[in-house]
Parts: structure tokens; C-alpha cells; sequence
């Protein structure tokens, strides 16, 4: 992966989805690297802990299909 690709990853919970307890990571990475991060900034990766932020839902109380 190329330097500055890599600009955050967000660690969400273990039991999120419910047929797996698998922890999830979602990775954001830079689109262009013609758009550089701000000043001080390039090189860093954020990582935010967002594991006990979240709730399962019971399966059925989501989006219908028409």
C-alpha cells in the first residue's frame, strides 16, 4: 500500500451482525493522492475505537422489500 493510502480505521463490535461474532474494521483510504491531508496531518492514521457504540437490531426490523 502506498504511503498516506491508509487514513483511518474504525473498530466496530464484535457481535454487530447477526450470524457471525467476528469483529469488523473499516478501513478508509484516500481516493486521490492529488488531495493531500492538511498540514501536520500526512502520515498519521486515525484509529477509532467504535466498539461500544453500536447495537445489534432483531433480524426483521430492517428495510422491506416492496
Amino acid at each position: 500500500m502506498a504511503a498516506g493510502t491508509l487514513l483511518a480505521v474504525v473498530a466496530l463490535s464484535a457481535d454487530l451482525f447477526s450470524h457471525t461474532t467476528v469483529p469488523v474494521h473499516i478501513w478508509l483510504l484516500a481516493r486521490d493522492a492529488s488531495h493531500p491531508l492538511p498540514a501536520g496531518e500526512s502520515g498519521s492514521i486515525l484509529f477509532i475505537d467504535a466498539s461500544r457504540l453500536g447495537t445489534q437490531t432483531p433480524r426483521g426490523t430492517g428495510l422491506q422489500r416492496a
